[in-house]
């Protein structure tokens, strides 16, 4: 199993992929302009007619699909990523390098155990309804706003996390 610091650590996917000397790839599966739904919209501190990105990865190690993530911007302040090249560029450092204020500083993350969509199924090549682990986080910056929103669908049979508890 592929063992992921995704929940302790900010660090692109890429260079945590690249750590296990797997080969990291990405697949762009949509870049849009949407509105939101509700709880993506909540937790960006979104108006019910206020617009969002919508960002929709596949993301490998070594041609085995690890996970498939949606993410969602406030189009009011990211509008500039509709420019870049996901499968190449981390959102994280694009954020960044646009305006150092909008540097993610703290993730608040939730995960579940779900049984996957027939949708997501496909992507990640296992059998609709076998089990995932499902991430919901919420990107924040220095100043606490709420910059990305994103779902995250783990494989459960080749992923696996590990928590450093400290007293």
């Amino acid at each position: 199993k592929i063992n992921q610091d995704f929940i302790i650590r900010l660090e692109p996917f890429n260079d945590q992929i690249r750590k296990q000397n797997k080969t990291p790839k990405t697949q762009v599966l949509a870049l849009d302009i949407v509105i939101p739904p509700i709880q993506a919209a909540q937790a960006l501190g979104l108006g019910p007619n206020d617009k969002a990105i919508f960002l929709s990865r596949q993301r490998f190690a070594d041609d085995c699909p690890l996970v498939v993530v949606q993410t969602y911007l406030p189009y009011s302040r990211c509008a500039f990523v509709m420019d870049h090249d996901f499968t190449a560029e981390s959102l994280y450092n694009i954020l960044e390098n646009e305006n150092p204020a909008y540097k993610i500083r703290y993730v608040k993350r939730v995960m579940e155990a779900a049984k996957v969509s027939s949708a997501n199924a496909k992507l990640l090549e296992i059998k609709t309804g076998d089990p995932v682990l499902f991430f919901t986080s919420t990107g924040y910056t220095q100043d606490d706003i709420p910059l990305e929103y994103s779902m995250a669908y783990y494989r459960a049979d080749c992923n696996k996390f590990e928590i450093t508890v400290m007293a």
